[in-house]
């Protein structure tokens, strides 16, 4: 089953260079104000494994659109606490909460794609489009699995609950009686709506609701931010090929800045059905799998070297 948000074109635009020395799947360091976060090369995206956090605290003191253009990044923290935006004090890292108008900085209309919004240089809010490549690469309607924090993709995604606008409070979902993360999207749906995806423990849906809602931001790289060409195989380390035997046998090749990776191997229900360690005595290397026990289906191989991830989709047949 694809899972399909509207579609709307896509413009790609070259933007400024990323720091110097770094790479895809590398902590990034935001030069706004020094936080960093994680990064992950999932198929031929690059994501930010970890909620946007820039900007100011406000506080949710009633109901409706509280932020302004007024040349602030400003940001919700679930209670009114920053230690719930940074993780600070020991609490969830949820990052900030944004009302729509606020994380694509005002546009007028239908924004130009893509849409830098409160994004760092050279990373833009996902668009439509975007969303659909990422969660059709993970398997459609069961993406939430790869997508929830230690899941396959890495991707790491919390379950943060929202700022609700009816009455300026913090609520864990919106229809649902447990916990779930929404993330907005570039593009609007009318004048006073705009699309979002909704991640829980076990569902995926997207929405259209009011734009004054308080919601997470993911950042994707820029296509052709760093010079690199295919965002396929942008990082250090890198899955370079793939084959499956007719009697299901995996043989990988790989780059790596290291001589020692985790390979790991999991279901499209998140379950792990393989881990090894291969070795890499240059910078390229391969190894074999065999899953020939393993039942018909999609999978998600992971490497990890514990700071950078690739990962690829699996068809066995």
């Amino acid at each position: 089953m694809r899972y399909v948000l509207p579609a709307i074109a896509l413009f790609l635009l070259a933007t400024s260079a990323l720091q110097a020395q770094w790479q895809p799947g590398n902590p990034f360091t935001d030069p706004r104000d020094g936080q960093s976060y994680r990064t992950v090369v999932i198929g031929s995206q690059v994501w930010m494994a970890e909620n946007l956090n820039i900007g100011s605290v406000i506080e949710s003191t009633g109901p409706g659109s509280l932020m302004k253009d007024n040349g602030i990044i400003e940001k919700y923290c679930w209670e009114d606490e920053e230690g719930n935006c940074d993780g600070g004090t020991g609490q969830m890292r949820r990052g900030g909460f944004y009302e729509w108008q606020e994380a694509v900085q005002y546009w007028s209309g239908q924004p130009s794609l893509p849409v830098q919004g409160i994004c760092p240089d050279g990373w833009h809010i996902p668009s439509n489009a975007e969303w659909n490549t990422l969660l059709n690469y993970l398997g459609g309607a069961s993406a939430y699995t790869a997508l929830l924090k230690d899941g396959a993709s890495g991707f790491d995604a919390l379950l943060t609950g929202y700022r609700c606008t009816m009455n300026g409070g913090f609520r864990p979902s919106a229809m649902s009686a447990d916990t779930r993360t929404y993330f907005w999207t570039s593009e609007q749906t009318d004048a006073g709506n705009a699309p979002f995806v909704e991640v829980g423990q076990n569902s995926l849906q997207a929405f259209s609701f009011q734009k004054a809602i308080g919601l997470c931001v993911r950042c994707i790289m820029n296509e052709g931010t760093t010079g690199l060409g295919d965002l396929a195989r942008p990082t250090e380390l890198s899955i370079t090929a793939l084959h499956v035997s007719p009697g299901r046998l995996l043989s990988a090749s790989f780059t790596a800045p290291v001589s020692e990776i985790d390979v790991m191997i999991f279901d499209m229900l998140g379950r792990l059905v393989h881990r090894s360690t291969a070795f890499a005595a240059g910078a390229a290397a391969s190894f074999q799998v065999d899953l020939s026990g393993s039942p018909a289906g999609s999978y998600i191989l992971r490497l990890s070297t514990g700071m950078q991830t690739a990962t690829r989709l699996l068809q066995l047949y």
